[in-house]
C-alpha cells in the first residue's frame, strides 16, 4: 500500500512539473508569433491577441529574409491568379469576334476554362506561400527570442 502511495505521489509531481514547462513557450508563441485563427468572416492572422490585416502582416513578414521572400512570392502568385481569373473570360469573349460567335470553335472555351483553372490553382498556391511565409517568420522569431541576436546554425 505504501509503495502505491509513493508511486502515485511521484507521478503527481512529474505531471505537475511537465505541465509547467510549456507555459513559457506558450506565452512566447502567443505574444511573439503570427498564428491563424478562425474569425466570423473567415480566417484572420493574429499576433499577441490582436488581429492584423494582410498588409500589416506583410510588414512583419518582411523583417526576416526567408519570410519576406515567401511573402513576395505570395503577392506575385496572387496577382497572377487574379489576372488569369479576370482576363481569361474577357479574352475568350474577345476571341468570338464581332457578331457574337458565328462558327465558334473550341478555342475560346478552352481559353475560358483554362484561365479559370489556372487562376484558381494560382490562388491556392498563393495561400500556401503565405502560410509558408508565416511558418518561416515564426521560426525566425522564436530563434531570435530564444537565442538573442545570435541565430544558431548560421
Amino acid at each position: 500500500m505504501k509503495n502505491k502511495i509513493k508511486l502515485l505521489l511521484v507521478i503527481a509531481i512529474f505531471v505537475g512539473l511537465l505541465s509547467a514547462q510549456g507555459d513559457e513557450f506558450d506565452s512566447k508563441y502567443y505574444n511573439e508569433t503570427i498564428y491563424l485563427q478562425q474569425g466570423f468572416l473567415g480566417p484572420k492572422y493574429m499576433m499577441g491577441g490582436n488581429s492584423y490585416s494582410l498588409v500589416t502582416i506583410g510588414g512583419e513578414l518582411n523583417r526576416y529574409p526567408d519570410s519576406g521572400e515567401l511573402y513576395s512570392k505570395y503577392k506575385f502568385m496572387r496577382l497572377v491568379g487574379m489576372g488569369l481569373i479576370v482576363a481569361g473570360p474577357i479574352l475568350s469573349v474577345g476571341m468570338t469576334g464581332p457578331g457574337g460567335g458565328e462558327g465558334l470553335d473550341d478555342t475560346y472555351m478552352s481559353a475560358f476554362i483554362g484561365s479559370l483553372l489556372l487562376g484558381t490553382f494560382a490562388q491556392i498556391e498563393s495561400i500556401n506561400k503565405l502560410n509558408e511565409a508565416v511558418w518561416a517568420y515564426n521560426g525566425s522569431q522564436l530563434k531570435q527570442k530564444e537565442f538573442g541576436k545570435r541565430v544558431p546554425n548560421k
